[in-house]
């Protein structure tokens, strides 16, 4: 069994998307109420550290060079 302090931590680092049809579709943790809610809360803060990106991208803030 995965603890669920390992799953937040994915979540946490982009793993959500697959944790969300993981969910639905196997109906796993998908009744706990804590563990939802700190879940939502990482998909939160994965929305809201790419907003941040995308603005700083657009404003030149910050630059991603590529080879």
């Amino acid at each position: 069994r995965v603890s669920e302090q390992t799953l937040l931590i994915i979540g946490l680092i982009g793993g959500w998307p697959g944790a969300i049809i993981g969910q639905q579709l196997h109906r796993h943790k998908s009744k706990k109420v804590s563990f939802r809610s700190a879940f939502w809360f990482t998909v939160f803060i994965n929305i809201v550290a790419f907003i941040c990106l995308l603005y700083a991208l657009d404003h030149d803030l910050i630059t991603i060079d590529f080879l």
